[in-house]
Protein backbone atom coordinates (compact mmCIF):
# COMPACT_ATOMS: atom_id res chain seq x y z
CA UNK A 1 0.00 0.00 0.00
CA UNK A 2 1.45 3.35 -0.84
CA UNK A 3 2.52 5.64 1.52
CA UNK A 4 0.70 9.22 1.69
CA UNK A 5 3.03 11.66 0.24
CA UNK A 6 5.60 13.79 2.04
CA UNK A 7 4.91 17.92 1.18
CA UNK A 8 8.37 18.12 -1.06
CA UNK A 9 7.23 15.12 -3.38
CA UNK A 10 4.02 17.05 -3.93
CA UNK A 11 6.07 20.17 -4.51
CA UNK A 12 7.99 17.54 -7.22
CA UNK A 13 5.26 16.85 -8.66
CA UNK A 14 3.56 20.31 -8.65
CA UNK A 15 6.99 21.55 -9.96
CA UNK A 16 7.28 18.87 -13.12
CA UNK A 17 3.21 19.67 -14.10
CA UNK A 18 4.12 23.47 -14.08
CA UNK A 19 7.14 23.20 -16.36
CA UNK A 20 5.30 20.17 -18.44
CA UNK A 21 8.23 18.00 -17.68
CA UNK A 22 8.03 13.77 -17.50
CA UNK A 23 9.80 12.09 -14.55
CA UNK A 24 12.71 11.31 -17.07
CA UNK A 25 13.01 14.67 -17.90
CA UNK A 26 12.91 16.07 -14.90
CA UNK A 27 15.71 13.67 -13.42
CA UNK A 28 17.91 14.71 -15.77
CA UNK A 29 17.38 18.30 -14.90
CA UNK A 30 17.55 17.64 -11.22
CA UNK A 31 20.81 15.83 -12.26
CA UNK A 32 22.45 18.40 -14.12
CA UNK A 33 22.02 21.09 -11.31
CA UNK A 34 24.11 18.81 -9.08
CA UNK A 35 21.24 16.69 -7.38
CA UNK A 36 22.02 12.74 -8.43
CA UNK A 37 18.29 11.43 -8.78
CA UNK A 38 17.88 9.04 -11.01
CA UNK A 39 14.33 8.49 -12.74
CA UNK A 40 13.33 5.49 -11.02
CA UNK A 41 13.93 6.84 -7.26
CA UNK A 42 11.43 9.67 -8.97
CA UNK A 43 9.04 7.32 -9.62
CA UNK A 44 9.25 5.54 -5.98
CA UNK A 45 8.83 8.51 -4.31
CA UNK A 46 5.66 9.97 -6.25
CA UNK A 47 4.21 6.75 -6.31
CA UNK A 48 4.92 6.69 -2.39
CA UNK A 49 6.84 3.30 -2.45
CA UNK A 50 9.63 5.86 -0.60
CA UNK A 51 10.31 9.12 0.52
CA UNK A 52 13.39 11.57 0.11
CA UNK A 53 16.48 11.20 2.52
CA UNK A 54 16.59 14.11 4.88
CA UNK A 55 19.50 15.44 2.87
CA UNK A 56 17.76 14.51 -0.52
CA UNK A 57 14.84 16.56 0.65
CA UNK A 58 16.75 19.60 2.24
CA UNK A 59 18.64 19.82 -1.26
CA UNK A 60 14.98 19.49 -3.56
CA UNK A 61 13.61 22.23 -1.52
CA UNK A 62 16.52 24.47 -1.93
CA UNK A 63 15.99 23.60 -6.13
CA UNK A 64 12.58 24.16 -5.96
CA UNK A 65 12.54 27.36 -4.20
CA UNK A 66 15.15 28.79 -6.48
CA UNK A 67 14.14 27.30 -9.90
CA UNK A 68 10.09 27.11 -9.87
CA UNK A 69 10.69 27.53 -14.25
CA UNK A 70 13.38 25.88 -16.02
CA UNK A 71 14.23 26.62 -19.23
CA UNK A 72 13.39 23.91 -21.63
CA UNK A 73 14.33 24.26 -25.30
CA UNK A 74 12.98 21.94 -28.44
CA UNK A 75 15.06 20.21 -30.63
CA UNK A 76 13.47 20.89 -33.99
CA UNK A 77 15.38 17.73 -35.52
CA UNK A 78 13.96 15.73 -33.20
CA UNK A 79 9.59 16.04 -32.76
CA UNK A 80 8.88 14.47 -28.96
CA UNK A 81 11.46 14.60 -26.53
CA UNK A 82 12.97 17.93 -25.15
CA UNK A 83 16.40 19.14 -24.95
CA UNK A 84 17.89 20.85 -22.18
CA UNK A 85 20.14 23.98 -22.14
CA UNK A 86 23.54 23.18 -20.47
Amino acid sequence: MPKELVPVVIRLKAWRAHNDLSQAEAAEILHRAGLPIRTRTLQAWEAGRTSPNPFAEVALINYLDKHPVVAVKRNPSKPGPKGFHA
